[in-house]
């Protein structure tokens, strides 16, 4: 009973997430011209009676990374899965009481996976372009996976918060920073539309001089078994692409901050508890690789 509680909790915060997309957030992979063109916050409402397609409060940006986040870690989970036969999966749909053995009755993570199978299904005869559904192992190690993750996002923020009130000399991150002001899960437009998951703005600017703002990205991957090449290229994705997405000009798009911005630096944090190579070299010089290739982008652990 104590493992269905503890799931139903965890359960809580995500269930549901592919399902569903709040009007008032653009979509992940809007083009970035599309954003500059968009209508005014007014004229869409008095159009759609709503707040706006592109109204970006904080908590709609919380709400809606949660989501990306869940959908880019179910995309890029290496597990196996079922091929996209919709008769094949509708012969081998799991039912809601007979789960597989190890398993409550009635836990909430089964509950999921019945409901993650049903909605694949739906997208897969509806021609969505998705992947085929996990099988039950791999959809439970990838909601671990990703559960870790927005805990290792929750104490990374906190970690920068406690750091932003310390004297500038003392600080570990923020050094660079007079006045740190750390946004998360703030809404930006460059090639597309992303969610970054820490933007750190100068709140104290030199008068003349830009605006120094920083992005943190933060990723919790197993790479334990990676070997070094594979690793190289594992860090050097996620680099290029924290780069492509959150680095050098690009439009803040949160409510009351909407500005154009340079991102002068982007830090790319993995979570480093038991999820690195034992090696830990192996590590660093994928590391170091990624920042040689890709100016502008720190890699580290934590």
């Amino acid at each position: 009973m104590e493992v269905a509680r503890r799931e139903a909790a965890e359960a809580a915060s995500t269930r549901g997430l592919p399902e569903s997309t709040p009007e008032a957030a653009p979509a992940r992979g809007a083009p970035a011209e599309a954003l500059r063109a968009a209508p005014t916050k007014g004229s869409v409402a008095k159009r759609s009676g709503g707040s706006g397609q592109f109204s970006q409060s904080a908590e709609i940006s919380t709400a809606e990374a949660a989501k990306e986040k869940y959908r880019q870690a179910e995309l890029e989970a290496p597990d196996a899965r079922l091929p996209k036969d919709v008769k094949l999966l509708r012969k081998l749909a799991p039912k809601l009481n007979e789960p597989p053995p190890g398993v409550e009755k009635g836990a909430a993570r089964w509950r999921d996976y019945v409901a993650y199978r049903k909605n694949r299904l739906k997208e897969i005869r509806d021609g969505e372009p998705v992947k085929g559904p996990l099988k039950w192992e791999g959809y439970e190690e990838m909601r671990n996976l990703h559960a870790r993750g927005m805990e290792f996002e929750r104490k990374m923020v906190a970690i920068l918060e406690e750091d932003a009130a310390k004297p500038r000399a003392e600080r570990t991150w923020l050094k660079d920073f007079e006045q740190p002001r750390i946004e998360t899960h703030v809404g930006v437009a460059k090639v597309d539309f992303r969610y970054a998951d820490v933007l750190v703005i100068e709140g104290q600017p030199t008068p003349g001089q830009p605006v120094r703002v920083e992005a943190f990205s933060f990723k919790s991957r197993d790479l334990r078994f990676l070997k070094s090449q594979e690793l190289e290229v594992r860090v050097n994705t996620d680099a290029s692409n924290a780069m492509k997405y959150y680095g050098g000009s690009l439009r803040i798009l949160r409510d009351r901050m909407r500005q154009q911005a340079d991102v002068q630096r982007v830090r790319l944090i993995y979570d480093g508890q038991e999820l690195l190579p034992k090696e830990l070299k192996l590590f660093s010089d994928a590391a170091r690789i990624a920042e040689k290739k890709i100016k502008g982008v720190e890699v580290e652990y934590q």
